[in-house]
């Protein structure tokens, strides 16, 4: 017998789409109705707190391992167990300084600048002690002139400090310049660290969406509170190289943060927050100064036209991802990656023999400063502008 019901016909994938984004937004409205069982900014303190205890209980036993191998002067296997504490908490000054003190052993002199600059930057006002060893680290690597900044302002700061004295007569016997001619404002290393964007914030609580990762892309009604699937989402609610986790759980546009994000104008199309409001007082992004030179390099790495370096050589940087001891290998692979881009084949000075054919002939502080000045390492110009950045001291 026949039947004359008329087959149902199949949603086309258009409307597949859309008629899921329709459930997610009732789930959403659903979810809001309920008052939102997300949790509270004092409950995710209290969670975040216990995660951090039991953290840092486990971090100390890390440090107290590095100084014993210190003591015993296993100074590799100091540095190793240094840096396992500074991964299950954080990098805290005192664990930095152990570290200095180890790579200074080591003759570690380029990761030795970059731990105290780090230093230098989270405790400013007390930062006599790091710029002084970093003064040593930068004659041993012949940047005299940010040894020269660096000791300046520790003469300023403790004028009788006969370390200072002695450290000056060091650099005078290498560098033929009078103390006079010193200018601090123009030898001075940069005090901003951008691996300290992040440590004000408390640790992630094992009970947030943190490591929620996803294959997909970032969870756009996560990140602004209306995510009714929870752990069941599909789409990411972790922070990645383009985001920074604030202290309510959700992650902030780092484009947004340096006036770069193309949502600016509808910020509910963007798949992250554009809210400050959870995010430490004392971050780059309440700094012109910081914020105008994250937008100099974002508009360099974006004329790669390559999503991978912007995201390994800023991301990172941007949002304390990195460790600061970690900072030397990531830019080196950034570099690596820009340089090899189909766009950038043939461009720079050096050949496929070379040691480091990213270079340029220029030296990674004299890179990123030319990076931080929106000048390309490989431009033809780019000797002239470090020449000018430097100054004429002789």
């Amino acid at each position: 017998m026949s039947s004359n019901t008329t087959p149902k016909k199949r949603p086309s994938g258009a409307q597949r789409k859309k008629l899921a984004r329709q459930r997610q937004q009732e789930q959403s409205a659903t979810f809001f109705s309920r008052q939102s069982s997300a949790p509270s900014l004092a409950e995710r303190t209290r969670a975040r707190k216990a995660v951090s205890d039991r953290k840092l209980a486990a971090a100390e036993q890390h440090y107290e391992k590095g100084v014993g191998f210190f003591g015993e002067e296993k100074y590799e296997d100091a540095v190793v167990a240094l840096q396992d504490a500074c991964t299950t908490f954080k990098t805290l000054p005192k664990y930095a300084n152990k570290m200095v003190d180890a790579y200074m052993k080591l003759e570690m002199f380029d990761e030795t600048v970059n731990l105290t600059s780090f230093l230098v930057a989270l405790e400013p006002k007390d930062s006599f002690e790091a710029r002084l060893i970093r003064a040593t680290a930068f004659m041993k690597t012949e940047e005299y002139d940010s040894a020269a900044g660096d000791l300046q302002r520790c003469k300023k700061d403790k004028p009788d400090d006969v370390r200072v004295d002695a450290a000056i007569e060091e650099l005078r016997k290498v560098w033929d310049v009078p103390f006079d001619k010193w200018d601090m404002a123009a030898a001075a290393w940069p005090d901003f660290s951008p691996c300290t964007a992040n440590f004000h914030l408390d640790c992630p609580s094992d009970t947030e969406d943190s490591k929620h990762h996803s294959s997909l892309r970032p969870c756009r009604y996560y990140n602004q509170g209306k995510c009714a699937y929870g752990a069941k989402c599909r789409n990411s609610h972790a922070a990645d190289a383009r985001s920074i986790r604030d202290n309510l759980g959700r992650n902030v546009c780092l484009f947004y943060l340096m006036d770069r994000c193309k949502f600016a104008s509808t910020p509910g199309e963007c798949w992250y927050s554009h809210s400050k409001a959870h995010l430490p007082a004392a971050g780059w992004w309440n700094n012109p100064s910081y914020t105008e030179s994250y937008r100099r390099l974002y508009d360099v790495y974006k004329s790669t036209g390559s999503n991978q370096v912007m995201d390994c050589l800023l991301g990172g940087d941007m949002n304390g991802g990195w460790r600061p001891y970690e900072q030397p290998a990531r830019f080196e692979l950034g570099m690596e990656l820009m340089l090899g881009e189909d766009s950038l084949d043939g461009i720079g000075s050096g050949s496929e023999d070379d040691d480091d054919p990213y270079e340029f002939g220029f030296s990674r502080g004299d890179i990123e400063e030319l990076l931080c000045q929106g000048v390309k390492p490989w431009d033809d110009d780019a000797g002239a502008v470090l020449a000018a950045l430097s100054g004429d001291w002789y």
